[in-house]
């Protein structure tokens, strides 16, 4: 309704001009929405440091797939776009602050094995995760100084973000990826699949940094929809880098193509919806529960 006020009521050259500037804001993620995001994620996780028994980690896949109503002790710090070597330096900063922490999820997907965020176009992220978590940069140079310089002015006009005493990291307002055919997304997440050099050394460095700590490292593979499935190579390929990785401290929880899952538990061919997450959280939950 705003919206068409301000068109009848501002010129059309404004409001473009108005539209294109969102829009390189969102791009560069700068924006409010998303900057508010990471510092609500991080205020909470440190809100709930001591008390958190089970950590989900890692992008958009646990940060849409692990619901955190119904379980006090669990945290959900999937933060979008994030990868294996950024969750590995989360991990290490925080991990002697986690108490009483017993048990960390961690999501690979298909495109995990490959992916490294500072080499794709969605590299402005980082920004805001470096200021509001502190990992140092996977390598240095890559980002233009003065994009980061204006980023992170956005991120200081941000003062303050009411976090509700019960909130846990699940954030319900989700983006579905919908407007591509899914053999395109396919052959984009299977380019990262078989990037080489991969970064599964950081997955490697993971698995030691829990294990030293006497936790379990709970590998998930979150569910897809089946014609996603369809347009890759059999699981077998996809997933072998995880599989590696399978031991006594080590347990894979393998949902790709789970007859638990229908299409209408996804939102778009690989993001859980809320009905979807609900599915995937209780069922892991469980799984960690019969495990201890």
């Amino acid at each position: 309704m705003l919206k068409e006020i301000i068109k009848k009521i501002l010129p059309q050259k404004f409001v473009d001009q108005v539209i294109k500037y969102r829009n390189r804001k969102r791009k560069l993620f700068m924006d409010r929405d998303f900057l508010s995001y990471v510092k609500r994620k991080k205020i909470g996780f440190e809100k709930n440091l001591e008390t958190m028994e089970i950590l989900a980690l890692r992008g958009s896949h646990a940060d849409y797939g692990i619901l955190t109503d119904h379980e006090k002790s669990l945290y959900n710090l999937g933060l979008t776009s994030t990868d294996i070597y950024f969750n590995y330096k989360l991990y290490e900063a925080y991990s002697q602050k986690m108490t009483n922490l017993n048990s960390v999820i961690f999501f690979y997907s298909v495109f995990t094995p490959g992916l490294s965020l500072i080499k794709i176009s969605e590299k402005y992220r980082l920004v805001a995760y470096k200021k509001y978590f502190g990992v140092a940069y996977q390598e240095e140079g890559v980002l233009d100084c003065k994009l980061e310089a204006k980023i992170l002015k956005e991120c200081n006009k941000i003062k303050k973000i009411n976090v509700r005493e019960d909130y846990r990291g699940y954030e319900n307002n989700h983006h579905f990826i919908t407007d591509i055919p899914v053999e395109k997304r396919a052959k984009i997440h299977l380019r990262e699949n078989i990037r080489k050099p991969d970064q599964l050394i950081w997955l490697e460095k993971l698995v030691e940094s829990v294990t030293r700590d006497n936790r379990k490292l709970y590998i998930v593979i979150p569910p897809a929809q089946k014609a996603y499935v369809n347009s890759l190579p059999h699981k077998s390929e996809l997933f072998l880098g995880a599989y590696n990785f399978q031991s006594e401290n080590v347990c894979i929880m393998d949902f790709y193509d789970s007859p638990i899952f229908e299409d209408s538990d996804l939102g778009d061919y690989d993001h859980l919806n809320e009905k979807g997450a609900f599915k995937l959280t209780s069922e892991v939950l469980r799984r960690i529960e019969n495990a201890r």
